[in-house]
This record gives structure tokens, sequence and C-alpha cells, in this order.
């Protein structure tokens, strides 16, 4: 048997449950950052409300060029970053350095290990960077983000807080 590193959260809320169970598997929440955007052509518009609510928790955007013209042309500061083949620096080297903390990455044509987006999801979990595949997750990800920005949560929350009977 293999394990495949499950964890559980549990609150009262989905927001909270997904939180805990993220600070669980190792993930840790920053204030500020950047955000990297990628995203098949049919996610293009639903990931517009998702980067303008990062934008206004005060991260940086990065979108490669398809999706950045997206959210440029939505009033989304968005700066463009070079897919991984191209010139210095793009996103590997982006992620090598740093600089990207958060990855919304949806495929495209299937699971190939020589696709952009393969590569961008291994180096993810290579150097521990939340990435979401689904763009339902990444706003479930980013209303856990908001409790914990919003104060809610500054603390350390009770992992295992016991509901009363």
């Amino acid at each position: 048997m293999k394990s495949t590193g499950e964890v559980l959260g549990m609150g009262r809320d989905f927001s909270t449950a997904l939180y805990k169970g993220l600070i669980s598997a190792g993930y840790k929440f920053k204030r500020q950052g950047a955000v990297l955007i990628t995203v098949a052509d049919y996610d293009k518009q639903e990931v517009i409300s998702i980067a303008s609510e990062f934008e206004k928790l005060g991260y940086d955007i990065f979108a490669t060029q398809g999706t950045g013209h997206v959210l440029r042309s939505n009033y989304i500061a968005a700066s463009t970053i070079y897919k991984l083949r191209e010139e210095y620096p793009n996103i590997g080297d982006y992620i090598d350095e740093g600089k990207i903390d958060i990855i919304i990455n949806t495929p495209t044509k299937g699971k190939l290990p020589q696709r952009d987006g393969f590569q961008i999801r291994r180096q993810a979990v290579e150097y521990s960077i939340p990435c979401f595949t689904s763009l339902d997750t990444a706003k479930a990800f980013l209303n856990s983000l908001k409790l914990y920005i919003g104060g809610e949560n500054e603390e350390n929350i009770e992992i295992f807080e016991l509901e009363e009977i």
C-alpha cells in the first residue's frame, strides 16, 4: 500500500475546513505574494473574478500571454511571464527563484509530460507551492485565504477543535 498524503480539516464551514486541511498538509499562508495564472481557453472568463480577488488582497498577478491579455482587458494588472521553453526569465525561473507563491493552472490537452502545464504542476509539487487545477478549488482556497488575511484566524487554529455535544 502506498501513502497518498491525505489530510482532513474540520470546521464549521467549508472555507475553515479547507484552511485547516491545507495547514495540516504543510502549506503556509502569506499575507502578500504572487499568483501565477495560466489557464485553458475555456477557463479564461471564469478566472477573471478569481484574479480580481487576489489583486484586491494585494497579490501580484503573473500570467502567460493569452491569460494575461484576458485579465488586462478586464482591468486586472497582470504581468506577462514567459512560458517554460521561452526566454529568461520564464515560469520555471520564477518558481526556482521563489517568486511564485500560488499557481492556478487548468489542464488543456491531456497529461503529457512534455506539456508546459504538466511541467508547471510538477515543479509546484517539488517546491511545495499550492497549485490549483480546478477553478472551483481555487475559489474555495481564496475564501480560506480571506479568512486568514481578514484576521479571523491570525493565531494558530486548533486543528482538532472539539464540538460541544
